[in-house]
């Protein structure tokens, strides 16, 4: 287990910015050294690049403006509006709300729709600009301000159409690419490579391009207790001229790539002798950050153009890797990584920060979809789970709270008003839960002619029984006077079975009796108190193990049937059937080691159901299962085999 978050260092740059917030120690997360000469598939960058850039001014400023230019990326979709989150349905909400506030409870499987409720968030995130850059304008804040983030207003629109095609096809990627204009940002979900792009025009005749890993392997985030720190892009940007020659073959291979598997970049396991590739891994975004990121450098560098400065963002990646009987396990949604390290990048990058930039539009989005949630079925989204999505806004309003409290930024005080608005919902729905289950049954007084049928008492099943008493002719007899009370004692004891002498030189007895009870008492008694003591002493051999087994015999059935009903007394009876039961295999894995080799067919925690009362019978449970975890790291050393393997 690492101590301390892990530096996923992706690029050069990011070696700086890797060490944690609680030690100076990290542990570099890196791909394997990497060729485009490893590739398996030659034939996946076949275009031989020619030619000269073509020159084209175009502005991203009528995003802010509403206006769709033919020229301008908005005119892809201009017909068509962006649906309003509460037309949503409730699992789409319920996916939005584990995405992105990441709730205790959270599912255990993949969700095999998730491409449509992937849009749904993006509608979320196109809903929320607009009314923040309403906000913006209304604060009459700087062009620039608003231009930025009318570039952003059209990324996040055009992702969500790019997500609502039916297919990553070529003809639309390149078309968004030669639509783009300046300022304009253009991230992609190459989800097949598991790989973040993000293009950006930085004027009419130059484009970046930068690469990253999305999801991270599955080890990483298992072995990790806290947040993992990763510098995102991968590597520094990459500039290229805005070809329009280069378009196509681009816009070909990302088609090609978001759309098919390479087998040589996904994780395999060994099973039964050979090697199987592990689909519930992540695969390598090589294919992207290595083999196209070295085709596009390749031609920046063949036309000169002189590299650009890199935004880097760093973060604290709180990822998951749930899985219970599910084919794959629950991750994280990559895509909403990829818009959040748009958005800060992006943002950053053209010096829009505090009221205007990234800590303060993400909590005005959460608190969008805390609304959402407040306005919904309270028996869907219960209070805690709408305590928590409150605490994670007013989490993020924290890293603002300077501003806070200025009633000058209604972008950070419309957030503030709905955690202030569920506060008092949540009061309202604390009392009226409090009224339900404080409210007491009005008593009635009975009416008096319910009286008299309470006065009258009828032993029916006692009759026959209270006749012969009544008609018993012989009296009591008087005792005599030479009563001896050690007489009577001894008299009843002897009616009794004899009780026998716990001793740790041999096992407790045991014979069918009337006090039953007692017996299985004394046996509980012994293995409590000399058990220990009698499998430690040296004259003990393996011909105790058949003894030892009858006694778990007679003990468990005897045990079943008098318990029956009683859950405490059926724990304990567990708990002394599995203590004998480890004597007994301390006595034939001492006869016989080969057999600490072989599993103990006992799963380690099959007793965790058991309720003991008392401190001492938890520690005997504790001695029990450190015995069997014991005996399952041995067995697992050897190849975990099973005796009963062959039968």
């Amino acid at each position: 287990m690492f101590e301390g978050p892990i530096c996923a260092s992706q690029g050069p740059s990011a070696l700086r910015h890797c060490r944690g917030p609680i030690s100076d120690e990290y542990t570099e997360y890196e791909h394997p050294n990497f060729s485009i000469a490893n590739f398996k598939s030659p034939k996946l960058f076949p275009w031989v690049i020619r030619g000269s850039p073509n020159w084209d001014a175009r502005s991203c400023g009528a995003a802010a403006s509403g206006k769709a230019e033919p020229g301008n990326l908005n005119s892809l979709h201009s017909n068509n509006s962006t649906p309003l989150l509460s037309n949503h349905g409730l699992d789409e909400l319920q996916w939005i709300i584990e995405h992105v506030f990441l709730p205790p409870r959270l599912p255990q499987k993949s969700d095999p729709d998730f491409v449509r409720k992937e849009i749904a968030l993006l509608n979320a995130l196109v809903n929320a600009s607009d009314s923040f850059l309403d906000m913006l304008q209304r604060m009459g804040v700087a062009q620039t301000t608003v231009k930025t983030w009318g570039c952003i207003q059209t990324m996040l629109r055009n992702m969500a159409y790019l997500h609502n095609s039916e297919s990553f096809s070529q003809g639309i990627i390149g078309n968004l690419l030669r639509e783009m204009s300046t300022g304009d940002i253009l991230p992609l979900h190459i989800r097949a490579q598991n790989a973040g792009v993000i293009f950006r025009k930085r004027s009419s005749h130059q484009m970046t391009f930068e690469a990253f890993e999305v999801s991270l392997p599955t080890k990483v985030i298992l072995q990790t207790k806290a947040k993992v720190q990763v510098s995102f892009p991968a590597n520094p940007r990459l500039s290229f001229p805005t070809d329009s020659g280069f378009h196509k073959p681009l816009s070909n291979v990302l088609s090609y790539l978001a759309n098919t598997e390479m087998s040589d970049a996904v994780p395999t396991t060994k099973k039964g002798g050979s090697f199987h590739q592990e689909t519930r891994d992540t695969a390598s975004p090589r294919y992207i950050t290595e083999a196209l990121a070295g085709v596009i450098r390749a031609y920046s560098s063949s036309v000169g153009h002189a590299p650009v400065e890199t935004e880097y963002v760093h973060k604290r990646i709180d990822d998951h890797v749930l899985w219970k009987s599910a084919l794959k396990p629950w991750r994280r949604s990559s895509l909403w990584l990829i818009v959040r390290v748009a958005l800060q990048s992006t943002l950053n990058e053209n010096g829009v920060v505090a009221a205007e930039g990234y800590k303060a539009f993400m909590p005005h989005f959460m608190a969008s979809i805390l609304r959402h949630a407040i306005q919904g079925d309270p028996n869907h989204f219960t209070l805690d789970v709408l305590h928590h999505m409150n605490a994670k806004v007013a989490r993020r309003l924290s890293k603002i709270l300077a501003l806070v409290d200025n009633k000058e930024y209604p972008t950070v005080a419309a957030s503030v008003l709905v955690i202030k608005g569920f506060n008092t919902i949540l009061e309202q729905r604390w009392g009226k839960l409090q009224e339900i289950f404080s409210s007491k049954p009005q008593w009635e007084s009975p009416r008096p002619s319910l009286f008299h049928g309470c006065t009258t008492i009828r032993f029916i099943e006692s009759n026959e029984y209270l006749k012969k008493v009544i008609t018993r002719q012989s009296g009591f007899q008087e005792m005599g006077a030479s009563y001896d009370d050690d007489e009577t004692v001894e008299r009843l004891r002897s009616s009794c079975r004899p009780r026998f002498t716990l001793s740790a030189k041999k096992l407790p007895e045991f014979s069918e009796t009337k006090e039953l009870d007692i017996s299985l008492f004394d046996i509980e008694h012994w293995i409590d108190t000399h058990l220990s003591s009698w499998k430690s002493s040296s004259v003990r051999s393996v011909k105790d193990a058949l003894p030892v087994f009858r006694l778990i015999e007679w003990y468990r059935m005897t045990a079943e049937k008098l318990y029956e009903g009683n859950p405490e007394r059926l724990s304990l009876m567990h708990l002394c059937v599995i203590e004998l039961w480890v004597a007994l295999d301390q006595l034939v894995t001492s006869w016989c080691p080969l057999l600490t080799e072989y599993s103990p067919e006992l799963p380690e925690n099959f007793l965790d159901p058991l309720i003991l009362p008392h401190l001492s019978q938890m520690k005997r449970l504790r001695d029990i299962q450190q015995y069997l975890h014991g005996r399952h790291e041995k067995a697992r050393l050897h190849g975990n085999l099973s005796i009963f393997a062959n039968l």
